[in-house]
């Protein structure tokens, strides 16, 4: 459970973050890493509540 929520949590961050660098807009990938970034931070959360299973 573990393994796979970071493991997701990774994939969507890596998405995101190839979808922001190809459009070329540093203004717009700032405020794409600050509207993604509480998502991030909510799945590390739960995925460090749970066991490591």
């Amino acid at each position: 459970m573990y393994a796979f929520l970071l493991g997701f949590g990774l994939f969507l961050a890596i998405m995101f973050g190839l979808r922001y660098l190809a459009n070329a807009d540093t203004g717009k990938l700032a405020r794409g890493i600050r509207k993604y970034s509480w998502i991030a931070l909510f799945i590390l959360a739960g995925a460090s509540s749970f066991p490591a299973s």
